[in-house]
């Protein structure tokens, strides 16, 4: 069976959890002879996917099974750059920090290096910054001038150097998936092949045809797309190729934004579920969702729970550990999913009771500024780390070096950081509104907005070593039950289903 998937990020560049579930599950596929080419916007210089090829819709190159791509520059982006990039960071100081700005930042200036090689040929197509980058996000960007159409096609699309595969005239314009207010087509492209949109749906729009382009004429089984934007991408070529579509949901409009959803985001959302021969739900708890909130039919939607593998040992992380207090981790994207702010109300409450007690809040994220005045406000300061987007060692580090790890999320499709917890021999507190809490036996649970109660449970887990012991003992086994290999053994079926029609 071959199969094309789309997503929108990949190991090492990720700004969540989906570049690590697409990992996760692709390698397991894998090794049940599924044949997989992954596409994303573009290829960064450090993915790693022996087991399927990976291609970059901006690329009319990919690395085949077998290769690693090379490695990224060992310069800083920015250290001794001027011109676009460097006015962009001064006008947006936290793209600096950014890893999936940085990494586009390394590959542009690698590709500029690599100009004067004859041999060297590829292609630039101007994609999305960020994979949670949210449109009113977006919005502001460009109007304070950080995103400024010119300085953006310079940095990132001054010229095609190497057209993409097919004929052009076969893919001028999306003929089978709407993307509100993107509606361009190639041949409107400025005389420097830069098309760089006023709002999101512009990106999501030109992704869409890049990769409609990218694939033209391969033949597939069928198309998985991974989240909202890649639904236009697989819409457009599932049916291009006759091929049937799954759309996999990791999360929702709705479980990020609550009764604020951007309403084209969740028509984006509604076109690739109707389009969708099967959708795919990380959760039961997403499932009811998608049903509630699109209406489609519960029995269109089929339930693969995500899952990792376990970690090797990490006493040698634990070693290096500087808190003499206990350690408390909240670990994401610090935004209104995640419910930050009940972490920080908890984490007051707990401090009362256990005053050495030292909290980490490791992510970033629209509400970081506002939890780090909470914290202050609160009088907590000097108990509080706050150490940014962690990934690597580091995030080993970070993980074992805490004693507890709580996911206090308003509303989770599904939540991989808790599995990866208990990786580690971490206990785990995680909120009842989430997909996780379905199928962790081990793990204590909480409504996210009790913060009385979840303080008692961190309160609980430090104090009572007993408790943590068991947990942490069962929950190691359990773990064991819960991976990668599992969420293959599940999907597979849903595919070969859908084959036969």
């Amino acid at each position: 069976m071959k199969i094309l998937m789309l997503g929108w990020e990949y190991p090492p560049h990720i700004s969540g959890g989906l570049g690590t579930a697409c990992e996760g599950l692709t390698t397991a596929l894998a090794r049940r002879d599924i044949e997989i080419d992954f596409l994303v916007p573009r290829l960064f210089g450090e993915e790693d996917a022996p087991h399927m090829h990976i291609l970059g819709a901006a690329s009319a190159d990919s690395m085949a099974e077998g290769q690693t791509s090379g490695p990224a520059p060992s310069q800083g982006p920015f250290a001794s750059h001027d011109g676009p990039l460097s006015r962009l960071i001064a006008a947006e100081p936290a793209l600096a920090t950014d890893p999936i700005f940085t990494a586009a930042a390394q590959a542009a200036y690698a590709e500029a290096a690599a100009l004067g090689d004859p041999g060297v040929q590829m292609i630039r197509v101007p994609a999305m910054l960020k994979p949670y980058l949210d449109q009113s996000t977006y919005r502001e960007l460009i109007a304070t001038g950080a995103l400024h159409e010119a300085a953006i096609a310079e940095i990132l699309a001054s010229e095609i150097l190497n057209p993409l595969p097919g004929p052009p005239g076969e893919v001028a314009r999306l003929e089978h998936a709407h993307v509100p207010g993107a509606d361009f087509s190639y041949s409107q492209e400025t005389s420097s092949g830069a098309h760089y949109g006023q709002d999101l749906f512009s990106e999501v729009a030109r992704y869409a045809m890049s990769a409609t382009r990218r694939v033209q004429g391969r033949p597939y089984d069928l198309v998985h797309a991974h989240d909202w934007m890649t639904f236009p991408a697989g819409v457009e070529i599932a049916r291009r190729a006759g091929a049937p579509l799954l759309v996999h949901v990791h999360s929702l409009e709705y479980d990020r934004a609550g009764h604020g959803a951007d309403r084209d985001i969740v028509s984006v959302e509604r076109q690739g579920l109707e389009a969708a021969t099967r959708v795919i739900a990380v959760s039961y708890y997403t499932r009811g969702l998608i049903n509630r909130v699109h209406g489609t039919s519960l029995d269109k939607i089929s339930v693969v729970h995500n899952g990792v593998y376990a970690r090797e040992t990490v006493e040698a992380y634990t070693e290096q550990r500087s808190s003499t207090g206990p350690v408390v981790l909240f670990l994401g994207r610090v935004t209104f999913q995640k419910g930050p702010e009940y972490f920080v109300q908890s984490a007051a409450r707990v401090l009362e009771q256990v005053p050495d007690a030292v909290f980490v809040m490791a992510g970033s994220g629209d509400m970081l500024p506002r939890m780090k005045a909470m914290v202050e406000e609160l009088g907590i300061t000097k108990s509080f780390r706050f150490p940014g987007f962690v990934r690597g060692a580091e995030l080993e580090r970070t993980f074992s070096t805490a004693d507890v790890y709580v996911m206090p999320s308003v509303s989770e499709p599904f939540g991989i950081a808790p599995l990866e917890a208990m990786s580690y021999d971490r206990p785990v507190i995680v909120s009842k509104q989430s997909g996780v809490s379905e199928v962790l036996q081990n793990a204590l649970k909480v409504d996210f907005w009790d913060v009385d109660k979840m303080a008692s449970q961190i309160v609980g887990l430090l104090e009572l070593p007993e408790l943590r012991r068991v947990i942490v003992e069962r929950a190691r086994e359990e773990i064991r039950h819960i991976h990668w290999d599992a969420a293959a053994e599940t999907l597979i079926p849903v595919y070969e289903s859908v084959l036969r029609g």
